[in-house]
């Protein structure tokens, strides 16, 4: 029954917060312990699925498995309002699962149910759940959110359990473990072909595979996105997959507007999807945007607190954002947290040479208990880290050895050549540049934004290669007061990009006013377009053409993305013949954006 005694608390957002807790397996055999693991992860995605919920992320709630915490001590390590506990015992085709909301302040119930049904019904349970879950916390459900919940993923048991086994070996993050979650998944689409999560399952698995390095990013992406697509085709609702989708455009095909876009997607479908948040924070740090890839950072760090992804992903922030400070501490706390973590130790790195901290910097090299770093690994990192303190006799040496043994282990290419460019072997690192590329290298999106490129940035090879993997140049500020300053441009196009498409029907919505477009030239900054646009009820001749001169500018400096420009004009108030001209000599070409009201169209950029 649901308790009206106990109201659920507020989080900062104003949502309440939520954490689901690893359901027990109280079966007979231990081996159901991927059943019990599975409920819990569907109930959270489908939580997560809802607008109005805050729901911690898998990673940070399964700390908690076995654990002898209590209620109370748990709700504050992850800063939630309230907990779901529950328990699974499942017998051949009888599942009994036993379910408790609980407040997280006080310890007191504020629902519990137990169900005893057949495997078949199961995806009936978790509806239920959840809509009870809802409703106890007094949240609005739309009816876009309710279909969701109620929409079973596949029709075939048998399916829907080899899916769970999927995940509970994905979840173990290690090589053997990646190889047997695709093992099920492909099982799982193979009992049902229409079983989307099943092919989202495998496109994350082959992501997962080439961002950790057990097999090289060109063997992993295009599986990854045959996989993904057809998820997709199936659910065009699955925010897993749009997220899935939207780094795989970014890394492998190059392509950060439609990753951008995808992106978005996903968190729109589901906005407490960490990992959604820890993809985008990548993409936007690595086309030149900080403060927003911060905010993402820092909201997937909230959603998934015991994360070492989502840590490191904020620390690979304050990084490029120069807080080397808080940057050395955040990234400590992430090798801490996962000692076979390899990208984190590599940050780490990377952040104390940047704070010319080199015997720190070799010290976290040498590190037995960080497992990730490998023996050629090493050897790479510290050639960086000679490279970069002058060192370069010694460098070479290194490097030698590493590319002897280059195909021995699973490194980076454009790690190799970052320490060509610190040697200053500028062919031998535009060599390796090049193999980064062919080999789908995730580390080549950082190429814009790492230091060594100021040594190399003239180079036509450079320019020609940023081209080629669909990055431009872009300006890193010096501190987050200067970043967020910058920022204020393309947070506004973000903003109208945004509210115009919703609004505008048919139309090209008008995107960056004349100021914001040409700030965003000088600070350099990449996004998907530019479009100036001139706004205002006394529109004159002279001003279109003064518009499409600076069009022209725009359109002949070295950005390379789309440019468009609009002219938005208010019916009311601009002449007949200015109109005319309008259309003549922006809307042939251009965009043109009509408004019945001057208001509505000052509101784009408000």
């Amino acid at each position: 029954m649901l308790s009206g005694e106990s109201k659920p608390a507020q989080g900062a957002s104003g949502r309440p917060t939520i954490a689901i807790l690893p359901f027990k397996n109280m079966s007979s055999d231990p081996e159901n312990e991927y059943f019990s693991d599975g409920i819990t992860e569907e109930l959270i995605t489908s939580l997560s699925a809802i607008d109005g919920l805050k729901v911690i992320s898998r990673t940070s709630v399964m700390q908690y498995k076995n654990s002898t915490k209590g209620v109370i001590e748990i709700a504050r390590e992850l800063s939630t309002d309230t907990l779901v506990e529950g328990s699974v015992r499942k017998a051949a085709n009888r599942v009994r699962i036993a379910v408790e909301l609980i407040d997280g302040r006080d310890e007191g119930h504020i629902w519990t149910q137990t169900y005893d049904k057949q495997l078949d019904d199961i995806f009936a349970v978790q509806s239920e759940i959840a809509e009870k879950v809802v409703e106890a916390l007094k949240v609005e459900l739309l009816n876009s959110e309710r279909r969701i919940l109620e929409k079973a993923p596949t029709s075939s048991a048998e399916a829907y359990t080899l899916y769970l086994k999927g995940r509970y070996f994905w979840n173990r993050a290690d090589k053997q473990g990646f190889e047997e979650a695709i093992r099920f998944y492909e099982k799982s689409v193979e009992q049902d072909p229409t079983f989307a999560l099943g092919y989202a399952g495998l496109a994350n698995t082959m992501v997962g595979m080439a961002r950790v390095g057990f097999v090289r990013p060109a063997t992993a992406y295009p599986k990854a996105l045959t996989s993904v697509l057809r998820a997709l085709e199936l659910n065009p609702d699955l925010g897993e997959a749009h997220a899935v989708l939207g780094t795989v455009l970014f890394s492998y095909k190059r392509d950060p507007v439609r990753g951008e876009e995808e992106l978005r997607r996903a968190i729109a479908l589901n906005p407490s999807y960490a990992a959604a948040h820890m993809w985008y924070s990548n993409l936007l740090l690595s086309v030149g945007r900080p403060p927003e890839a911060l905010a993402e950072a820092e909201k997937a760090v909230q959603l998934d607190p015991l994360s070492a992804i989502a840590n490191m992903f904020l620390g690979t922030t304050l990084f490029y954002l120069r807080e080397y400070d808080k940057a050395i501490e955040q990234l400590e706390r992430t090798t801490r947290m996962s000692p076979k973590y390899v990208v984190p130790q590599i940050m780490l790195v990377q952040t104390l040479v940047g704070k010319s901290m080199y015997a720190e910097a070799l010290k976290v090299v040498e590190d037995p208990l960080l497992q990730g770093l490998l023996p050629l690994h090493r050897k790479l990192m510290t050639a960086f880290v000679y490279a970069a303190m002058g060192k370069k006799d010694e460098s070479r040496g290194l490097m030698a050895e590493v590319e002897a043994g280059f195909d021995k282990e699973v490194l980076s290419p454009y790690w190799l050549a970052r320490v060509r460019f610190l040697l200053d072997d500028k062919d031998a690192g535009f060599n390796w540049l090049e193999r980064a590329c062919r080999d789908d290298d995730y580390w080549l999106t950082r190429m814009g934004i790492d230091s060594e490129r100021d040594a190399v940035r003239s180079d036509q090879r450079y320019v020609a290669m940023l081209q080629k993997i669909g990055l431009s140049q872009t300006t890193v500020p010096e501190t987050r007061e200067q970043a967020t300053k910058e920022d204020r441009a393309e947070r506004l196009a973000s903003n109208l990009l945004k509210s115009g498409y919703r609004r505008v029907e048919n139309k090209l919505s008008i995107i960056l006013g004349e100021i914001v477009a040409f700030q965003l030239v000088a600070y350099n900054r990449v996004t998907s377009e530019y479009i100036v646009c001139d706004y205002c009820e006394g529109a004159t001749k002279a001003t279109i053409d003064k518009f499409i001169d600076k069009l022209k500018e725009l359109a002949s400096s070295n950005f390379k993305y789309q440019v468009r420009m609009g002219v938005m004009l208010s019916e009311r108030e601009v002449p007949s013949d200015v109109k005319e001209y309008a259309e003549k000599h922006v809307g042939s070409k251009y965009a043109l954006l009509v408004v019945s009201d001057p208001d509505e169209a000052g509101s784009y950029l408000n």
